[in-house]
Parts: C-alpha cells; sequence; structure tokens
C-alpha cells in the first residue's frame, strides 16, 4: 500500500501526474540533559508503518506526544504554517550548540534538503510554563477575515491546538520524565 506522508497523493492524467496541496511535516526530536550533555530519548513506541494495521496506524497518531501535521501547533511552536497569524513562543533560533549527537546527525542528514527550514527547539520549562489560556495574539488584525478563526471557540492558544492532545496530555507525560523542566528539550524542523 502507498503510503502519502509529504503530500496528497497525485492526480493521474494521460500525460502527466499532478501534485496537489503539498503539506508540512514536523521533525521533533526529545532530549534530556545528563552529566554528559544532552543525549535524546525515544518519547513514542517503534511502528513499523509497513506492516501496521489501520487500529495500529489510528492509535499512534491519537498519542499525547504525536504531533502529526497540526498547523496551528506549527505557528505557536515555531510561526509555520501561521494561517492564525499570531506570535509564537520564541523566534525560530536553530539547532543548539550543543545538541545530542544522535539529533546534529539527523539535522545534518536532513539540512541541505531544499524543502527543510525553521529549525528550532523549546525547552519544557518554556513549553509548560507557556500561557496556553491567554487569548490569542494575533500579528496582524486581518486575520479576523479569515472565517476560520472568526469563530468563537477559537479564542485562545489551548483553543487553537484542541485537536491534539500534545499541550493537553503530552506536556504532563514529558514532565513525568524529569524533574527539572529545564533538563528536556525539544529539537525540531519542519520540511515543506
Amino acid at each position: 500500500m502507498t503510503r502519502w506522508l509529504h503530500q496528497s497523493p497525485p492526480e493521474i492524467q494521460p500525460d502527466r501526474v499532478i501534485v496537489k496541496d503539498m503539506g508540512c511535516d514536523l521533525h521533533e526530536h526529545f532530549e534530556v540533559r545528563t552529566d554528559e550533555g544532552w543525549k535524546r530519548i525515544q518519547v513514542l513506541p517503534d511502528l513499523n508503518w509497513d506492516t501496521a494495521t489501520p487500529e495500529e496506524e489510528e492509535a499512534y497518531w491519537s498519542l499525547p506526544l504525536c504531533i502529526g501535521r497540526d498547523y496551528d501547533l506549527f505557528a505557536i511552536l515555531a510561526g509555520v504554517r501561521n494561517r492564525l497569524n499570531v506570535r509564537p513562543i520564541v523566534a525560530c533560533r536553530g539547532i543548539p550548540e550543543d545538541a545530542s549527537v544522535e539529533v546534529r546527525e539527523a539535522w545534518t542528514q536532513a539540512k541541505h534538503a531544499p524543502e527543510v527550514h525553521s529549525p528550532s527547539w523549546l525547552s519544557l520549562e518554556e513549553l509548560s510554563s507557556f500561557e496556553w489560556d491567554q487569548p490569542l495574539v494575533h500579528l496582524d488584525s486581518a486575520v479576523a477575515q479569515d472565517a476560520r478563526w472568526a469563530r468563537r471557540e477559537i479564542v485562545t492558544y489551548r483553543d487553537a491546538v484542541s485537536d491534539t492532545n500534545f499541550v493537553a496530555q503530552g506536556l504532563a507525560k514529558l514532565q513525568t520524565l524529569v524533574d527539572d523542566p529545564r533538563k528536556l528539550r525539544m529539537v525540531f524542523w519542519f520540511d515543506s
């Protein structure tokens, strides 16, 4: 079975293929601070996508730490796919100089691809202390003209990401992994 992870399936016409609606994916890596430096940790179970059943895939996508393609969360984390037109938690700040060997290797392999962009990182402390219940802070008032965001139920940052479990459950799960939230971070980049 063919899986279209990065884009919609192409529309086939007799003499050409038309690809529609390119997506954007987040590549996240979680690290913990040890006495020897930062070390990458596995927070999601391995899943063999070639043999997984639809039920296993659905269960994976519903895990609290599975971010998926939540463009509104991307906007809040890094200003990427910012259809909300909101101020992100922090501006993209690149890959940390002290990133773990595993994360540096992954970034070295990814960074030369033209579709890879917006590397950054956020500590668990930054993610946890962010005021998710504050009203959305729009960068431009023109966003009010967008019918999706004119709905009254989308008024806070938490409302904007309520379709995923990352904020509601995932952050609490991450907090169980360390005693100090400054010792866990998410290093990430995107591809479009």
